[in-house]
């Protein structure tokens, strides 16, 4: 009866951790490691019915960034240019050394 439960609970264990390899709870959780700092490359880490999943800040055209956020509890996207004569280069703007 021991090894039926042990083999019952790591289905389930194995099951949920399908995406990434961890177990969240069933309810949402959104995590923005920058928030709308475009000169700042982060992430958002949402987790969803028990899968979680994570984007990443990247440059959409050399003068705009597609910034990852947690808007209400759930991931999306704002699309920031950056200011003056910054870059975007690997998902965040830079300004040309002097």
């Amino acid at each position: 009866m021991k090894i039926v439960m042990i083999l019952i609970v790591l289905f389930f264990l194995i099951t949920a951790c399908v995406n990434t390899g961890k177990v969240v709870d069933d309810f949402n959780v959104c995590e923005d490691s920058d928030g709308l700092d475009e000169f700042t490359r982060g992430e958002v880490i949402f987790s969803d019915s028990g899968l979680i999943y994570k984007f990443e800040d990247e440059c959409v055209t050399t003068r705009r960034v597609k910034e990852a956020v947690c808007n209400n509890g759930a991931a999306d996207f704002e699309y920031i240019a950056c200011p003056g004569n910054a870059r975007c280069r690997f998902g965040k703007c830079r300004y040309a050394p002097s």
